[in-house]
């Protein structure tokens, strides 16, 4: 007896899905995760099809849903349908070709550098146009090694560039591949797109610049990078992050300092 994959198991058996890819006039090809499939449309073409029945998954559906509404381009997906279906929020979008870094494997060393220029010309559009990714990983990052076409998924965390966090209903984020104002909840700026993307590909062409450990954990710990694989401006933007983290915490430390010392003195 054959026994469904594990995400295969839950798309089969979560309650709403038959009826809602009935309701779409689609056919189930292949689940990706619990919330996300590839799906057939009877109209002719592949989509993406992705589902929410909890608030926090209903905010990062809706904001990646109003993106991808409003911001069409050819490098990340074409928007196709967004709406609620009984108790379950879904997102409808072509589906783009190509596989995710985080199982690519180059025929050759130099295409992780071929693909990072192709990847830092779709980031400057996205910043351009007013946006930060702000989930930046490999998993987030596809690549079609036949037409050399990269493309970014997943804007369920997307956010208008110079906007606080806290601005944002959407806090998720991957703390590896974060920079230090993300994990702070500090307004951001593209500068923590091209810090994941420092992080991303050091990470893809030989190992994590702090084997495992985020940003903050390395600061703390006395870290440096690795001698850069990657082009030097990204070795100089981890080095700049490590720096202002440890500065900053010199800072607390002096403040704090400083007022246990008024408070004695009271």
């Amino acid at each position: 007896m054959t026994t469904a994959k594990p995400c295969a198991a839950a798309w089969i058996t979560n309650e709403g899905i038959r009826p809602l890819l009935h309701h779409l006039g689609c056919t189930l090809i292949k689940p990706i995760n619990p919330h996300v499939a590839h799906v057939r449309r009877s109209s002719g073409g592949d989509a993406i099809l992705k589902t929410a029945r909890f608030t926090h998954q209903r905010q990062a559906l809706m904001n990646e849903a109003r993106f991808l509404k409003n911001h069409a381009a050819n490098h990340w997906p074409e928007y196709l349908d967004y709406a609620r279906f009984r108790e379950m929020d879904y997102l409808l979008c072509k589906r783009l070709p190509g596989m995710t870094l985080n199982r690519y494997q180059p025929n050759r060393s130099d295409d992780w550098l071929s693909m990072l220029g192709a990847f830092e010309s779709i980031l400057h559009q996205l910043h351009l146009s007013g946006f930060i990714h702000a989930d930046i990983k490999p998993a987030n990052l596809l690549f079609d090694p036949h037409t050399r076409r990269a493309s970014l998924i997943d804007f369920g965390c997307v956010i208008e560039v110079s906007h606080p966090i806290s601005m944002n209903s959407v806090r998720e984020l991957t703390p590896l591949y974060a920079s230090a104002e993300q994990l702070r909840g500090m307004p951001l700026t593209p500068t923590s797109d091209w810090v994941a993307l420092a992080l991303t590909f050091a990470t893809l062409m030989h190992q994590h610049p702090f084997r495992g450990r985020t940003i903050y954990q390395a600061a703390a710990e006395g870290w440096k990078p690795d001698p850069p694989l990657l082009p030097s401006r990204y070795h100089q933007l981890l080095v700049n992050q490590l720096r202002n983290i440890r500065q900053e915490s010199e800072h607390g430390r002096t403040t704090r300092r400083e007022q246990n010392e008024q408070n004695a003195s009271i």
